[in-house]
């Protein structure tokens, strides 16, 4: 781990515990999504004045997973879902309440009862949706770790920023309830070498360190990470070598990213 390994012990961060009681309390289902609301008030020690208040919203329901399958609240779940992203189509990047809302039901009516966030973390009004409406997520946090898939994407800044960040995911999503599992990646190839085995297991502990209640896992693509042992990456347009705007020779094949789109 050396300094990375550190930087992770140290985002594990303090808290404080309390007992809370809720008499005759219902646990959260897709069939029965109940929810319960709390406020947190922080008080200035010795006096009555209020420095901060925070109000959160939250389920009840157990989890477990082993050989033998996903129980949820004791019964075995078959997971019936796909893959969402986080644009509304013409409305663009950005996530309006009613429309995730809408998204989430309509799928819902099709007979899903999962959604993997592919792939970046899942906007708060989209995991709302899913926590009133019944539907299980994946949060994912990111497409792309060391190795670059699109010029100037995350791979830049993801050693210096990965463990803040994912802790970032984590910590607010922790009470959400719709959320049964942590996905660190989607077809990244670091793991083929050592140091992105090592970068890995930093991640999953320290999910764990903050969450362990629900289980990590990761989207890993054999063909990819064949092709990087080899030195050719599947993503040809993260060559930075490349000039601004130099067009592809005509007889060049479409690959990466451009291959998805036309397919």
């Amino acid at each position: 781990g050396g300094k990375l390994g550190e930087r992770v012990s140290a985002l594990r961060g303090a808290a404080f515990s309390c007992e809370l009681v809720l008499p005759q309390a219902r646990p959260w289902s897709p069939d029965c999504p109940a929810l319960y609301a709390v406020e947190v008030c922080v008080s200035e020690p010795g006096s009555s004045r209020v420095l901060d208040i925070a109000r959160e919203r939250f389920g009840i329901r157990t989890l477990a997973w082993s050989a033998r399958g996903l129980f949820v609240n004791g019964c075995e779940t078959l997971l019936r879902g796909g893959c969402i992203h986080h644009d509304n189509g013409p409305l663009g990047a950005c996530s309006f309440a009613e429309a995730e809302r809408r998204r989430v039901a309509k799928l819902k009516s099709l007979g899903f009862n999962a959604l993997r966030m592919a792939h970046n973390p899942a906007s708060g009004a989209l995991l709302d949706a899913c926590d009133e409406l019944g539907m299980f997520v994946l949060d994912e946090a990111w497409d792309t770790w060391m190795s670059p898939k699109s010029a100037h994407d995350y791979a830049g800044e993801f050693l210096d920023h990965f463990d803040a960040d994912l802790s970032r995911m984590v910590r607010r999503d922790y009470n959400h309830p719709s959320v049964i599992m942590y996905s660190i990646g989607n077809e990244v190839a670091d793991p083929i070498a050592t140091r992105g085995l090592e970068v890995e297991r930093l991640m999953v502990r320290l999910v764990h360190a903050l969450d362990q209640t629900r289980p990590v896992t990761c989207g890993f693509n054999l063909t990819m990470m064949v092709m990087e042992k080899l030195g050719s990456g599947w993503y040809a347009d993260a060559d930075e070598g490349k000039a601004a705007g130099e067009a592809a020779p005509a007889n060049d094949a479409p690959r990466g990213s451009l291959l998805f789109n036309l397919s």
